[in-house]
């Protein structure tokens, strides 16, 4: 019985030191060669994570989307209930709306949540004469894209604008009004007719008679004497202007050009020309300086009459630019 005791004492102890003995062959301080594989049991290596490689790695989807969703840019908003959270990608404090002027129309890119998947209607709010309803392009309860009609106007420049979804149940979810609108623009002509003659400034220091004919004004008289041989100088001052609307050019013509014959003899049709004809900007106004003419016959200069001084501008036409279907003069 004795030695029964002993083997088995002797079987009992190689069964305890075996398993040790495969965990440090394969262990990363083992000194043996390749050993036979032996299956690592779980209680002693509760840490290793076994990856199999005969099968597709299941991350990978979840890396292709987070690589598609960082190539899109930042998420446009957080999700909210019922809400706008941006207009292409922005804050609607940092969009300005404004009508196509091209065959091309203004698409802007409604996010947020609520929306529903039935169209409803997207309008603008603020001061405007008449409410700017937009064209729905796609709608689903996350986006609606929208885009303005051509040929909005008689609106002018406007601050403090929102924008209203109108759900197709009737709920409407609006933004703060803190947009801008920025009008469609036109070009029109404003000849001098159109100008107020409190914005026409001109110099005179003689007894010259001034009329306003042939879109300008046009100075004449006799026997003035020297006081006009410095020219004249007129500024068109362009505070007639209405909100939003610019200058952009101007045309002017003038009584005479040429520099006359220098001849101071009637007899030979006598003209001088006293200062210079130019046309130019000086900062927001119009600066013109004509010149004056003096036209003499006789050779001495005793028929009133044939002594003729004569200065003037014409046909002035300005050119601004500013939003469409409105009046350019205040």
């Amino acid at each position: 019985m004795k030695r029964l005791s002993a083997l088995s004492l002797v079987l009992a102890s190689l069964t305890l030191f075996e398993p040790i003995t495969a965990a440090a062959q394969v262990g990363p301080l083992a000194r043996r060669g390749p050993a036979t594989p032996t299956a690592i049991p779980p209680s002693l290596a509760p840490n290793i994570r076994r990856v199999r490689t005969d099968r597709p790695d299941s991350r990978q989807p979840l890396r292709e989307e987070a690589a598609a969703l960082r190539s899109m840019g930042p998420v446009p908003g957080p999700i909210c209930e019922d809400c706008v959270t941006t207009i292409n990608g922005r804050t609607i404090a940092n969009v300005t709306f404004t009508p196509s002027a091209a065959d091309i129309p203004a698409i802007y890119t409604i996010t947020g949540n609520g929306f529903g998947d039935v169209p409803g209607g997207v309008f603008l709010t603020g001061p405007f004469k008449t409410r700017p309803e937009l064209r729905v392009e796609s709608w689903n309860n996350r986006q609606i894209k929208v885009y303005f009609p051509q040929g909005l106007r008689g609106e002018p420049d406007l601050q403090g604008v929102g924008l209203t979804v109108r759900l197709k149940s009737g709920k409407l979810i609006s933004t703060p009004m803190t947009a801008r609108f920025l009008a469609a623009r036109e070009e029109q002509v404003i000849d001098f007719a159109g100008i107020p003659q409190k914005s026409v400034r001109w110099q005179s220091n003689t007894s010259l008679t001034m009329t306003i004919e042939d879109g300008g004004l046009r100075f004449s008289g006799v026997n003035v004497g020297d006081s006009v041989k410095t020219g004249y100088t007129d500024r068109i001052v362009l505070n007639f202007l209405a909100s939003g609307f610019a200058a952009t050019s101007f045309s002017v013509g003038f009584c005479r050009q040429d520099t006359g014959d220098g001849a101071a003899y009637g007899g030979a049709g006598g003209r001088y020309l006293y200062g210079r004809y130019d046309a130019r900007w000086d900062g927001d106004d119009i600066v013109i300086d004509r010149a004056m003419w003096h036209t003499h016959r006789s050779r001495n200069l005793l028929i009133p009459e044939d002594d003729a001084f004569l200065s003037c501008f014409r046909d002035l036409r300005i050119t601004v630019e500013g939003p469409a279907g409105l009046k350019p003069v205040r």
